[in-house]
């Protein structure tokens, strides 16, 4: 009864485990999560089978060393776009005066 237990779960871990990857794989060109659903089919996967325990040591030592690489930032605060507002009108307002200007705008632009 065990043997046949240990069997049925792994064909469930397994169908699950590629069900999941194979969702991952397809959000690589879909938009979503794929970062997160690719490592979470093979962890799965990892549970029953050594090739996919490997993987994701190795997935996990190049997370590490990107960390140590690349410093994570914070997440931006809510202020800070507000108060890049004022800077991004200025910038609209000369950009407007300056096409006007290159391309001979007058200020009665319906002369009689």
């Amino acid at each position: 009864m065990t043997d046949r237990v240990r069997v049925l779960r792994r064909i469930a871990v397994t169908v699950v485990g590629i069900t999941v990857l194979a969702i991952g794989v397809a959000l690589i060109v879909l938009p979503g999560p794929a970062v997160i659903v690719v490592p979470a089919g093979i962890a799965i996967l990892a549970t029953e089978y050594v090739w996919a325990r490997r993987l994701l040591r190795r997935l996990r030592e190049q997370l590490q060393r990107a960390r140590a690489f690349t410093p994570l930032r914070g997440a931006p605060r809510a202020a800070e776009p507000a108060a890049c507002l004022p800077a991004d009108k200025t910038r609209r307002r000369d950009r407007r005066a300056r096409a006007q200007s290159a391309h001979g705008a007058r200020s009665d632009p319906d002369p009689e």
